[in-house]
């Protein structure tokens, strides 16, 4: 499979999104992580307090479908749809990768903490 160089771009969009992700969990209390897909996931709602709850998760559900749209384009972008499964593949290990220490993960099925 070959990427243009739209690609390139869109790892850095995401890594300005990990870090803007961090800035509103503590990554080691390990209220949210990275699904094995690459998406942002609420681990454990009871580690939100309760006040902040609902803007985490509209946050995490956001992020989400930016995700989503930009594996979506870039594959169309790339004028091959059919390869969203394999470019999402691909940002979720640059994701588990360049994510920020103590962030937790699904990898196996197992949670880890990178």
């Amino acid at each position: 499979m070959k990427i243009r160089p739209l690609m390139a771009f869109a790892l850095g969009v995401c890594l300005v999104a990990c870090v803007t992700v961090n800035v509103y969990f503590t990554a080691a209390s390990g209220e949210v992580g990275m699904s094995a897909t690459g998406l942002i996931t609420l681990r454990d709602p009871k580690l939100v307090h309760l006040q902040q709850r609902n803007k985490i998760k509209k946050i995490v559900v956001d992020e989400n479908a930016d995700h989503n749209r930009l594996y979506s384009e870039i594959a169309k972008a790339n004028d091959h749809p059919e390869w969203k499964k394999d470019i999402r593949g691909i940002f979720a290990g640059r994701w588990v990768g360049n994510a920020p220490r103590g962030w937790r993960y699904e990898s196996g099925g197992k949670c880890q903490t990178k």
